[in-house]
């Protein structure tokens, strides 16, 4: 038996080697046709049609910039400490190589600084760039992701070199940014702007914390704080309003899949695509968020198999209660009611909830699906909206009477 038994591990073994071989002979092989065939030119960033001069100028900034340089900026660092303090596993003498690139890059953030006061105007659809051959950095949804990472490391930096001045114009541009793609016609790019004033958010409640309120001069304090009255003012009525057009492009998407014979397969596949694979699990928002909101966070890919077995009617049905909960949270998002904002966000809370655990009792998930996270999205723009009032309570001159005085 023990002879037996060592020929299987030979043929075993023999199999693992012929099976590497073939997967490294593949891999030389996309390579190959990678290089000879899919051609991109990744400093055609101007190409692209229907910029206006302003972003163009980013667009300049953007194509003399060493990319991969730039996207070292989102490896190491923690994004929520106030100095450039690097997470766990970063390589010996990182910190060395990022300060050593942020000296490189200061002209740049000099000139990201200088246009971030500007406006600009609406940038192209993103469908047609392929992520998989680096197309997607010709838009400037790519750009903004790398200047905001850039700009919150330099920050860090400036923090570390006591130029608080300096930390707080790298955040307060941030936040210009955030405010300004969050108001771009696409779902997905306002999100990016979402996300921008997270990373700002993150990056100022740790500076903050060690006294940055305190070490700032009028004008730069006046500048950061006049960037987040903006963000604050759009309040959580325009962050929910980014998902309920999110959720609205799920809708129609659903509705098409109805003129196939075989809707649920059609529905079934398109809804897979977009799935989450993981548990309600959302331990990115915090011990704060209330504990209704992780339920309904994913349509678990999986499970919505059983989408294939439903018929057009049935879809129809579970669409058209989808889009009255859709419209009951648009009422109050967009403060159709009237109502004085602590009313209106309780109202919000109250609509949400309602959608969310009405949508986590559909076993076949399509309700999930539809509604796009709801409970995530509301507990982490909700939090948002929270910590962006404290920041601007915290920077008026009744919260910080000795800002003249320079630490």
């Amino acid at each position: 038996m023990q002879g037996e038994a060592t020929t299987w591990e030979r043929v075993y073994g023999s199999f693992r080697q012929g099976l590497n071989l073939a997967r490294g002979i593949g891999i030389i092989l996309w390579l190959l046709i990678r290089t000879l065939f899919i051609r991109t030119d990744p400093k055609a960033t101007l190409a692209l049609t229907g910029l206006d001069p302003v972003t163009s100028k980013y667009g300049e900034i953007w194509d003399r910039m060493d990319r991969k340089a730039v996207q070292r900026f989102g490896f190491y660092i923690d994004p929520r400490a106030a100095g450039l303090a690097l997470c766990t596993g970063a390589p010996a003498g990182e910190q060395r190589r990022l300060l050593t690139m942020l000296d490189r890059f200061a002209p740049d953030i000099e000139a990201l600084l200088a246009l971030s006061h500007k406006p600009f105007g609406e940038w192209p659809a993103m469908d047609s760039f392929d992520p998989m051959t680096g197309e997607h950095l010709r838009h400037p949804r790519a750009w903004f992701q790398n200047f905001a990472r850039l700009l919150s490391a330099d920050a860090a930096a400036r923090w570390d070199q006591s130029d608080f001045d300096g930390a707080a114009r790298r955040i307060a541009a941030t936040v210009r940014w955030g405010i300004a793609i969050g108001q771009q016609p696409d779902a997905v790019t306002q999100m990016v702007g979402e996300m921008l004033l997270g990373q700002a958010e993150a990056r100022l409640a740790a500076m903050i914390e060690g006294g940055l309120a305190q070490r700032l001069s009028p004008s730069a304090s006046d500048d950061l704080r006049d960037a987040y009255t903006s963000a604050h003012q759009d309040g959580l009525d325009g962050a929910l309003r980014s998902w309920v057009q999110l959720a609205q492009d799920r809708i129609t998407q659903a509705r098409e899949c109805l003129a196939d014979p075989q809707a649920g397969k059609r529905l079934a596949t398109l809804a897979r695509s977009t799935a989450g694979v993981k548990e309600d699990s959302h331990p990115t928002l915090g011990p704060r968020a209330p504990e209704w909101t992780y339920r309904c966070a994913n349509a678990l890919s999986w499970r919505l198999r059983r989408l294939n077995a439903l018929s057009s009617t049935e879809i129809s049905t579970k669409i058209e209660r989808a889009q009255e909960m859709i419209a009951a949270i648009e009422q109050v998002a967009l403060g159709r009611d009237g109502d004085d904002p602590a009313s209106q966000n309780r109202r919000l809370e109250e609509s949400t909830r309602a959608g969310v655990e009405e949508a986590a009792l559909d076993p076949t998930h399509l309700s999930r699906w539809l509604l796009f996270s709801l409970g995530p999205s509301y507990a982490r723009w909700k939090q948002s909206i929270e910590a962006r009032q404290k920041v601007v309570e915290k920077l008026t001159p009744s919260h910080c009477p000795d800002r003249d005085r320079r630490i």
